[in-house]
């Protein structure tokens, strides 16, 4: 006969079993070619328009109910955005661990909260990484350090066009998402981070 504390400890093992898997499983990482991608995911869900100017192309994987979404620059991942609604703390180690770039490059930073958003990033400074919320979604992306230098000439010129009085581009709206359950909502803001 089980006892309380076995079927406790049976449920304790198959949650973390779940969140490693979830970490193991949904690490796309930055510098990876389409093809790695291809080889982790299988084939993307779909095909979609690049956030960034300097983007090659872009596409989506959905594993383990974890969307990734990737932008290229050239061959390689310059930008990594993982959705999903279970991004646990152990996640988020386990996906900044991850993405530290091609080689070990150290620690990260403290996070910095702004405006709702936690920021890191590597002590070299050539991965910058932001968590966030959009609806019921966790979101966790990173970027490569000319990927945040494209952002930031996007946010300017959004900027410019907005004081300008010309219509906005929306090029920088959080896309809908396929996660089961999650409703296509108007995007609240145009920041591309």
């Amino acid at each position: 006969m089980k006892t309380f504390y076995s079927q406790l400890f049976t449920l304790v093992a198959l949650s973390c079993a779940f969140i490693g898997s979830l970490a193991t499983n949904a690490q796309a990482r930055l510098g990876e070619s389409k093809a790695q991608l291809v080889e982790r995911y299988g084939e993307p869900v779909r095909d979609e328009t690049a956030i960034l100017p300097g983007s090659s192309g872009a596409v989506m994987f959905l594993k383990d109910n974890v969307e990734v979404h990737v932008e290229f620059k050239g061959d390689k991942a310059w930008m990594v955005t993982y959705r999903t609604h279970a991004l646990t703390s152990e996640l988020e180690v386990s996906l900044r661990d991850a993405n530290d770039g091609e080689e070990e490059i150290g620690e990260w930073s403290d996070p910095v909260e702004h405006l709702g958003r936690n920021y890191w990033r590597t002590e070299d400074g050539k991965v910058t990484a932001v968590s966030y919320i959009v609806g019921s979604l966790k979101v966790f992306k990173f970027c490569t350090e000319d990927c945040v230098a494209a952002l930031v000439d996007l946010r300017k010129e959004q900027i410019n066009s907005a004081v300008a009085g010309a219509p906005a581009d929306n090029s920088g709206a959080e896309a809908s998402s396929p996660i089961e359950g999650e409703a296509e909502k108007p995007a609240k803001s145009k920041n591309p981070f």
